[in-house]
């Protein structure tokens, strides 16, 4: 599946985030308004319930376990847009195997052609976002005899339409041209820029 265009709102595609999963997670929130949008939302509310059934369905014998909804992937916003959180696990183990593997989304640019050098996609940049849309059910870690459904949104890939980069230009920091002035000298190569994609090892059994 593919949203149309939105808005990326605190992206990390150029590296993933360990900050609460040492695995890392590269994720992002699109935002966006009207049918299109409404449509999206339809779909995941749909995926959510019936999860939840089959979840009810799997549970009948056992009358200890409740089943419960989860959060869903989206929150909706005061001016009557949404905003959708996709995520994609960046590294685990195998459980069919146990093999180690990686991975990561593809970025395309606005004619469709993959980057050879990852940008550093920042908040505000146009996006589009292709991903899975996957139900769910398991047992609750906070509360005992419960059982959440519900449904993610595993991210695949990301069209970059429009770029903010994060930190990469005066732009972003509300800096404008004014003319004649101080002039920084021209450089080599950037240390900090972001390397090439690394090759991406698929596996079917990891969100």
């Amino acid at each position: 599946m593919t949203t149309p265009r939105g808005v990326a709102v605190y992206p990390h595609l150029s590296k993933p985030d360990t900050k609460f999963n040492e695995r890392g997670e590269y994720k992002i929130k699109w935002q966006g308004a009207g049918a299109e949008a409404e449509a999206l939302v339809k779909q995941i509310d749909a995926a959510m319930k019936a999860s939840a059934k089959a979840a009810q369905e799997a549970e009948a014998k056992d009358k200890k376990r409740k089943i419960k909804l989860a959060s869903v992937p989206y929150t909706r916003n005061d001016d009557g847009s949404v905003t959708i959180s996709f995520k994609m696990i960046a590294s685990g183990v195998s459980k069919k195997t146990g093999e180690a593997w990686t991975r990561r989304p593809v970025l395309f640019d606005a004619a469709g052609k993959p980057y050879t050098t990852i940008p550093r996609v920042g908040g505000g940049s146009t996006v589009k976002v292709s991903f899975e849309l996957n139900q769910y059910s398991r047992p609750s870690t906070e509360q005992k005899g419960v059982v959440l459904a519900g449904a993610n949104l595993r991210l695949e890939a990301v069209q970059i339409i429009e770029l903010v980069e994060f930190g990469g230009n005066a732009e972003y920091f509300g800096f404008e041209n004014e003319g004649e002035g101080e002039v920084a000298p021209a450089t080599g190569e950037d240390d900090d820029a972001p390397a090439s994609a690394p090759a991406v090892t698929e596996s079917a059994d990891e969100f």
